[in-house]
């Protein structure tokens, strides 16, 4: 099974309104990207890539979301806080590759 390639990216429209918008990304222009849907195009300052990974609330993870996660390897269930990045081909938080020594995970922020 692939995972799909999507992004999401912060924007701020004309009338003051700020959300995160979903798509494909299209181009970098002027240091700003945009994204697309197919249906809608926004010229967005920040975006994520989608990890593949949900969260267990099944909420979509993404580049630069803050996270909370327990270890496979610790019995003590602690949580542990972390950004995830995308670092030498693979996703990971705080050193620790997301795919593979991941117990539970779930988003409590973003980069804004």
């Amino acid at each position: 099974m692939q995972r799909e390639i999507k992004f999401r990216g912060w924007f701020q429209g004309i009338n003051g309104t700020e959300m995160w918008v979903y798509g494909y990304l299209v181009k970098q222009t002027n240091g700003n990207w945009e994204l697309t849907n197919g249906e809608t195009s926004w010229t967005v300052d920040n975006v994520g890539q989608f990890t593949g990974v949900r969260d267990m609330l099944a909420k979509e993870i993404y580049e630069g979301d803050k996270v909370v996660y327990t270890l496979n390897h610790d019995n003590s269930q602690k949580e542990i806080k972390a950004e995830v990045e995308w670092h030498n081909h693979a996703w990971r938080l705080n050193r620790i590759w997301l795919l593979t020594e991941i117990r539970t995970i779930k988003v409590v922020g973003d980069v804004f």
